[in-house]
């Protein structure tokens, strides 16, 4: 008869899906364009990571070890089926933040577009005014 355990190593199960990645990338197309490059550097270097995690789970780097009757354990690799899956699943998530990430720069660039004509405009009426004192 054989006992079966799994253990994760190194990375925990419940952030396998993770929703609060999901929810990260999501929470891009809400950055407001004032704080884009003050958090833009927190939400790449997390989700990055997490994608790096992601990816190594794929390649079975965090394997699970199954530890028969005998305590000897036998490591259990990713089919290719599953494989294929979980890197499906990473395109996927990166698809959507390489979409969000460039819709949250586009917003940032028509805002510091808006500013800098805001500025221009204030820079000509100023040169004109002190044109017409003298």
């Amino acid at each position: 008869m054989k006992v079966i355990t799994i253990i994760f190593f190194l990375f925990p199960f419940y952030s396998f899906g993770n929703p609060q990645f999901k929810e990260k990338i999501s929470d891009l197309l809400h950055l407001k364009p004032e704080n884009y490059t003050r958090e833009i550097d927190g939400y790449h270097k997390s989700i990055e990571n997490y994608f790096a995690k992601r990816k190594a789970i794929c390649l079975g780097e965090y394997s699970s070890n199954v530890l028969e009757v005998e305590d000897i354990p036998v490591k259990k690799k990713l089919s290719k089926e599953e494989k294929k899956l979980c890197f499906d699943k990473i395109k996927t998530m990166q698809r959507n933040y390489i979409n969000n990430i460039f819709l949250a720069r586009k917003r940032y660039l028509e805002f510091l577009h808006k500013k800098r004509v805001q500025n221009l405009i204030e820079a000509k009426n100023v040169a004109l005014k002190d044109l017409n004192a003298y």
